[in-house]
């Protein structure tokens, strides 16, 4: 850690900055703590589906209503576009 804060110091970061990272990394964390926000339902489950403009978000909209969480995917990449070219 000390050799971490030389090099910071040296790279003119501030004093405060330094502080506020040895204080995070002094604190435990919780392993209870939960990044949902409180009050939000617990997800149902995920469905990825394929991007296609306006339907998506319609379908997106109607998931999230039942608590499904919703991956959207392009279909044609550009790997894809590279790749089937000759």
């Amino acid at each position: 850690m000390q050799h971490v804060s030389q090099a910071l110091k040296k790279c003119h970061y501030p004093e405060w900055d330094l502080q506020k990272g040895r204080e995070q990394t002094s604190q435990p964390k919780s392993s209870t703590e939960s990044k949902r926000v409180p009050g939000q339902a617990k997800s149902k489950g995920n469905v990825v589906l394929p991007y296609v403009q306006g339907t998506s978000e319609q379908l997106k909209r109607a998931f999230r209503k039942h608590n499904i969480s919703v991956s959207l995917t392009p279909h044609k990449t550009l790997l894809k576009t590279i790749a089937s070219s000759p």
